[in-house]
């Protein structure tokens, strides 16, 4: 939450106040009234140094703290960006439509299930939407060990606990299916847990495994981080960079040194990490350097160049990437969450003009996700693209199913995810667990919203034990028709 407690500009301008220091010259005789003014006017000056460094650690305190939630928005907004870019190649396909994938963002309002109850809101973990956290626990680790193949030029895995960690390997080739580095994390005593959450900068988790106290190794899926709950030692996993950037240095070669390449070396760290400095070599020519899959390059030209039979080239690989932060934990679900996404301006839609939903996700046997459409204040229910069976929709008393029924089809009532032998209308009057019902209902992919802004709506929920928790990957809405300038607004 944003620290807005502290008045910022009222701290800024107490430090930017003039201090008034005035000493008091003596004349050729001491004045002890001089000596003493003199001496409050420092003191006084001394507690106004004392009273602005309080109000600049309050300014210091707070830019932290707005520059961290302006982070994380702006880098939803990116990843939302990033998205969109990716997709263009499937909207060019199908002119017939445009699509818009939706930002996943933390909620920050109250949530009504469809009896006009709360719900809990769900968490974006990786990524995705996932059930929301009733309680958390966190676990301590002991250590963070790396090894590699190869040897980094820069690193700092000793302070992975109080500082993000950051590695830098300087190669003379590019490293097949990237470079990696095998992280091990020790926990201070096996532990129970069931979540873990590493944020990696510029590379992937893979090969992630949990070690138990035997010894026994399993491996396990990071789609969202949250398992079942294990009983664990260690940590183990594969962090693996594929981007680098590509420099080209050209040396004359007679004026090469012993320790021209070392030179090099902490030159290109240098540059990469933006540190300012000159390289104190005499044989160096010029610099082209280039990014991982990029197409543009950057040129620095140092020296005259010489007859082109005395020029030297040598390639260089710079990767840098690290780890933001670890948490473990043992969590606590909610069974049921829900998410309602940003305003998303789809203009005015005629007749014969509607949107969709085509999402990717993943639910158990024992799970559901639903989704809906809010068109001003009402909640309309809507099947992503390609459902033909709706499997585990929650029953409600005194409300009717979210969609049409096909009578012809065969349905299941369940108690807590197991099937009982009962009617819709008797499930519904029952207080001994949660039912839900698994029917075929009429295809319902469109809808054609009455207001130029809507908002989708998203209800996770899991009625027993399950193998992998559900989550939801990704929203995108299609709009049929219509103009095409559209997008989601805050």
């Amino acid at each position: 939450m944003l620290k807005d407690t502290i008045d910022f500009e009222y701290a800024i301008n107490k430090v930017k106040e003039d201090i008034n220091l005035d000493i008091i010259l003596q004349d050729k005789i001491l004045d002890s009234n001089k000596m003493n003014d003199s001496l409050k006017s420092i003191e006084d000056s001394l507690n106004k140094l004392y009273e602005n460094s309080r109000y600049l650690e309050d300014a210091i305190d707070y830019c932290k703290t707005f520059l961290s939630v302006k982070i994380d928005d702006y880098t939803s907004d990116i990843k939302a960006t990033l998205k969109s870019i990716e997709d263009i190649r499937d909207i060019n396909k199908n002119m017939a439509y445009m699509e818009q994938p939706i930002a996943f963002k933390d909620n920050k309002n109250i949530i009504s299930d469809r009896d006009g109850s709360n719900i809990a809101s769900s968490i974006i973990k990786n990524d995705k939407l996932i059930l929301g956290n009733k309680s958390e626990i966190n676990i301590d680790y002991k250590d963070c060990t790396r090894k590699s193949d190869s040897i980094p030029y820069d690193e700092n895995i000793n302070e992975i606990k109080t500082e993000p960690y950051r590695t830098t390997y300087i190669e003379e080739k590019v490293a097949t299916g990237g470079l990696k580095e095998s992280i091990t994390i020790t926990l201070k005593t096996p532990s129970e847990l069931n979540s873990l959450d590493i944020k990696t900068v510029n590379a992937n988790i893979k090969n992630l495994r949990y070690v138990y106290v035997n010894g026994m190794e399993d491996y396990i899926d990071y789609d969202t981080g949250v398992t079942t709950n294990k009983i664990v030692a260690s940590i183990k996993f594969d962090l693996v960079c594929s981007r680098y950037t590509q420099s080209a240095y050209y040396l004359d070669k007679d004026k090469l040194a012993d320790n021209i390449w070392n030179k090099i070396k902490e030159y290109e760290y240098n540059y990469a990490t933006g540190i300012e400095t000159k390289v104190d070599a005499e044989a160096l020519i010029a610099r082209v350097s280039k990014r991982y899959n990029s197409t543009e390059n950057e040129s620095i030209l140092y020296n005259e160049i010489p007859d082109k039979d005395k020029i030297l080239e040598k390639l260089m690989f710079t990767y840098m990437f690290g780890i933001d932060s670890i948490e473990i934990e043992k969590v606590e679900q909610h069974s049921e969450s829900a998410f309602v996404s940003e305003l998303i301006d789809i203009g005015t839609l005629k007749e014969n003009e509607y949107i969709q939903l085509n999402v990717e996700q993943f639910n158990d046997e024992n799970c559901t996700v639903e989704y809906s459409i809010l068109d001003g204040d009402v909640d309309v229910p809507i099947m992503p693209i390609g459902t033909k069976h709706i499997e585990n929709e929650k029953v409600f008393t005194n409300l009717p199913l979210r969609f049409d029924q096909d009578e012809s089809q065969h349905t299941v009532i369940k108690r807590n995810g197991v099937a009982v032998n009962i009617s819709l209308e008797d499930a519904k009057n029952q207080i001994d667990g949660t039912y839900s019902i698994d029917y075929t209902p009429s295809l319902n992919y469109n809808y054609t919203p009455i207001n130029t802004t809507i908002r989708v709506k998203t209800v996770i929920r899991r009625f027993g034990p399950v193998q992998t928790n559900p989550y939801i990957n990704s929203i995108k809405v299609r709009k049929y028709g219509g103009d095409l300038l559209w997008m989601e607004t805050v």
